[in-house]
């Protein structure tokens, strides 16, 4: 019964109008048990006319079987697969054991929202999901990760989530309707039935704080005296306890058969009668006593399944028995499902255990692991905890904590899977397993306190230099890898110089992660020269496959696949980063989300460098995109937002770089936030030709952060910038500093930068032979805005040399590049300076497609590349329609018509900046 709530329902007509007119829309109801939320999805349902429903709710007992909640809710369209891409399909059906297990929540996640989209072609869809706080893990991921991405489509998504559970529903960032108490009126009229006095009414309104349920349950449990007012109310009467005890006291009054066919049903969340049916049989029960529950109206059987009315009717019940014959239950409920549902029977079978059980926990490890092949990552990780429980304190106990805790790490939650890990290494102190808990716990706490766990961290490899030196080399690796993070070259390079030592003692010195690790802490250290062959250990790790977890024991490949990514950007290995990471793609990109993530950012990162900005902004935006989702917000991913501030300063884009700026100021700390742009708004001032205001930034920004190693682009921006403001002193002692370290690296961006700097210094005769030495190493080095500039302050020093036509030679080229980048700052002073020869400057005007969204650009850019609307939602996840709709939207920007027009646009920029 919905009384009142005329904002509420308004909300829900509003949702339901938009889905019919082709626009996708999410909405999370919340509010206390029996406030009214699973009315307002009746409610939705009853104006639902002309939509197709489908339905699903989650069960507190089911909250750890992978799937389940989202099979409930697509089973009655799984007649569609046909429409689904094949990937996807495919991902579906093995996560609800129709077919082989895929490996890939993203797949998984993309084949819902496919699902859902085939689902409105025919008519306007309405999805209700009650009690979504107790959905498992994985299918609550699936649906939030569709409805956030549905957007032209015919689609309206409910969930309703109850507050103040232990376990919470994460609507990140969906739009939510708190729901409050009815006031007196509407508490008048939903009792008015009741015959009661009017005191009464107010009484009950004010002890049930206008709970609905409450109101409609507390005088069906009230003495006849106290429904005519002539005593008082039960004192204290809190709402959900009030709930609870009514029911208890229905249940009470049934005879005792059917409470007992009642609690096996509330023990089987299924609701599957037949299984029902066999374990009352089991337990000496008979399964007709429910007849008595259903008179009652606390169930109902519908379709061969028990339905009660309200979760709180099933916990009543469950709990109405004394503990021991609830075990009996389940242990019946587990024969009755046998070999069926291996992943049911295993839960059933570990309620079912008073004490350790070897064999249950060995059934529940294995459901675990079948959960964790089909990517139900918190799903599998809550079995091994439940299997842990029932494992005996020794090293057995603390592998199925350790294997726990690295899944919760997978889910990315760290806070639980450390919790996990102190468990673990209380029960294995030894070495062996407990070593690798202590390592794994280490590597977490860099979430926390990353100087600290650096520390612990060698603390940790000298423990194991004699007895695992391969250990001990890892373990000293990462110290150096999160030392160099923080700047603290001294630590860095002693944290490097052990993990060589160390590896040097294992029948594995070429440990590829160990190599990369203690190569950058000689980097950090401000000592490129002992860096080594890190491009070749750097690539060794990709070529290793690592990028995805395959092997859920090997959690050190996320460092590693980050880590080999950032060394071969310092090194200026963009381009052969974006082969060999473009090469893997068909791999990782249907894995999970935070490979994904990764993977788009450090391809971002070397488009960037590489002059394909387009790319880079698109790829940068939907790496922050799956980051925010996903709610995986550490320092490496803030210093993303750096590379698009530095994009949008260079292209003079002043609101864009000071947001980005602002989004990346969290990570500023970090060796590896220095190098990918802390100083967008210097550079901003740079391109503006202000070079006092440029200094100015970067004295606060970028130089004080600056430790040992002094190769980034920032601190070569700011020498340019002292050099231009006249501030020789200050240019001279930092060019010196990058100057002798780009040398002594040899990598070829930072010599094009050092022979540039040198070339701009006043007074210099030998300025043009500096500045060819500056271009050919940009030829090597691949990265054309600064290819570009060295050209504009070449063809500035010839012009005032008295040599023009060599000078219009190098500012014609300069400006090419920078108007196809669309840095129009740069393009300005370069056209300036040709003018300034005495030539006639034509400045191009092609499309800006700056004005996009970065998700209009992203579709812009694969349909111009060939792909079908269909093809163009597989590859981004998104529905046909909402591609529709972005490309529609931005041919309306870009002044374009047709799909042959687009793509000749994005041609012709690849080309010019090639």
């Amino acid at each position: 019964m919905l009384v009142g709530r005329s904002v509420e329902r308004a909300r829900i007509d509003a949702l339901l109008d938009s889905a019919r007119a082709g626009r996708s829309g999410a909405l999370v109801v919340r509010g206390e048990p029996g406030i009214g939320k699973s009315a307002l999805l009746a409610y939705a349902e009853q104006q639902a006319d002309g939509m197709r429903v489908l339905r699903a709710r989650g069960v507190e007992a089911e909250a750890e079987l992978a799937f389940s909640g989202l099979y409930e809710l697509l089973r009655p369209v799984l007649t569609l697969a046909a429409d689904i891409p094949e990937r996807q399909a495919a991902a579906l059906r093995g996560a609800f054991g129709l077919g082989p297990p895929v490996d890939s929540r993203l797949l998984i996640g993309a084949g819902t929202l496919s699902w859902l989209a085939a689902a409105a072609e025919e008519r306007p869809l309405l999805c209700l999901i009650d009690d979504v706080h107790w959905l498992d893990a994985a299918s609550a991921d699936a649906l939030v990760f569709a409805a956030r991405r549905l957007e032209a489509d015919a689609v309206a998504v409910l969930f309703a989530a109850r507050d103040g559970d232990l376990r919470t529903f994460e609507s990140r960032g969906m739009p939510e309707l708190v729901l409050h108490g009815l006031d007196h009126d509407e508490s008048i009229e939903l009792l008015r039935w009741y015959g009661l006095s009017p005191r009464v009414v107010t009484d009950l309104h004010r002890a049930a704080i206008g709970n609905p349920l409450a109101l409609l349950e507390l005088p069906a449990a009230l003495s006849d005296k106290q429904r005519a007012g002539l005593e008082p109310l039960p004192e204290p009467l809190p709402v959900t306890k009030a709930i609870q005890a009514a029911y208890a006291r229905r249940i009470g009054a049934l005879p005792g058969p059917t409470r007992r066919a009642l609690a096996v049903a509330a023990a089987e969340p299924s609701g599957d009668l037949g299984v029902i049916e066999r374990a009352c049989v089991a337990v000496g029960v008979d399964s007709r006593a429910l007849a008595a529950a259903e008179h009652a109206g606390l169930i109902a059987i519908v379709d061969a399944r028990v339905v009660f009315h309200h979760p709180l009717v099933s916990g009543a019940a469950y709990h109405a028995v004394w503990a021991s014959v609830r075990r009996d239950m389940h242990a019946a409920l587990a024969d009755a499902i046998g070999s069926a549902d291996r992943s049911r029977e295993a839960w059933h079978l570990a309620h079912a255990a008073a004490g350790p059980d070897e064999r249950v926990a060995a059934t529940l490890e294995e459901a675990a692991r079948a959960a964790y092949a089909r990517s139900g990552y918190r799903s599998a990780a809550t079995m091994l905890e439940r299997a842990a429980g029932l494992t005996p304190p020794g090293p057995r106990r603390a592998e199925r904590l350790h294997f726990a805790a690295i899944l919760h790490f997978y889910a990315h939650e760290i806070a639980r899977a450390l919790r996990l890990l102190d468990e673990a290494e209380t029960a294995s102190p030894a070495d062996g397993i407990g070593a690798r808990v202590r390592l794994l716990r280490l590597a977490l706490w860099s979430y926390r306190d990353r100087r600290r766990a650096a520390t612990l961290l060698l603390e940790e490899a000298q423990r194991h230099v004699e007895g695992d030196p391969r250990m001990a080399a890892l373990a000293a690796a990462l110290a150096a890898s999160f030392r160099a993070d923080l700047r603290d070259g001294r630590g860095a390079l002693e944290a490097a110089r052990q993990a060589r030592e160390y590896a040097s003692r294992s029948d594995r010195g070429d440990d590829a992660f160990v190599a990369v690790g203690a190569g950058n802490g000689s980097v950090a250290a401000g000592l490129p020269g002992e860096a080594g062959p890190l491009r070749e250990q750097a690539l060794a790790l990709f070529r290793a496959r690592e990028w995805r977890y395959d092997n859920p024991e090997d959690w050190v490949q996320g460092y590693k696949g980050v880590h080999a990514g950032a060394t071969l950007l310092l090194l200026g290995e963009h381009e052969t980063l974006r082969e060999r990471v473009a090469s893997l793609a068909a791999e990782f990109v249907p894995g999970d989300e935070v490979s994904l993530m990764f993977a788009r950012s450090l391809l971002g990162t070397a488009d960037y460098l590489g002059g394909r900005w387009v790319e880079a902004r698109v790829a940068i935006a939907e790496s922050l995109r799956l980051a925010n989702e996903i709610g995986w917000l550490g320092p490496h991913v803030h210093a993303f937002c750096g590379i698009l501030a530095h994009l949008a300063a260079a292209q003079g884009a002043e609101e864009e770089v000071r947001a980005q700026h602002g989004a990346a100021a969290g990570s500023a700390s970090f060796e590896w936030a220095a190098f990918v742009g802390t100083g967008a708004l210097a550079l901003l001032a740079l391109g503006r030709g202000d070079y006092t205001e440029a200094v100015d930034r970067y004295e606060a920004d970028v130089l004080p952060l600056v430790g040992p190693l002094v190769l980034y682009h920032d601190v070569a921006d700011a020498i340019e910038a002292y050099i231009r403001d006249g501030r020789s002193a200050e240019a001279e002692r930092w060019r010196d500093a990058f100057t002798g370290q780009a040398y002594e690296s040899g990598w070829p961006w930072a010599l094009a930068r050092a022979a540039h700097l040198q070339a701009l210094t006043p007074g210099g005769a030998d300025y043009q032979q500096r500045f060819e030495a500056a271009l050919d190493w940009h030829e090597r080095a691949q990265q054309p805005f600064l290819q570009a500039r060295t050209k504009l302050a070449y063809g500035e020093c010839l012009r005032r040399d008295g040599q023009r036509r060599r000078a219009r030679e190098q500012l014609r080229s300069a400006l090419r590049t920078f108007e196809t980048l669309g840095a129009l700052p740069w393009a300005e002073q370069a056209a300036a300076q040709l003018r300034a020869t005495g030539e006639r400057v034509r400045r191009r005007h092609d499309a800006d497609t700056s004005k996009l969204t970065p998700q209009e650009l992203q579709v812009a850019l694969v349909v111009a590349r060939g792909a079908t609307n269909k093809e163009a939602a597989a590859q981004l996840f998104l529905s046909p329609k909402t591609i529709e709709k972005h490309l529609g939207s931005a041919y309306a920007k870009l002044g374009l018509r047709s799909r042959a027009e687009l793509a000749r646009l994005f041609s012709a920029r690849e080309h010019q900046v090639a």
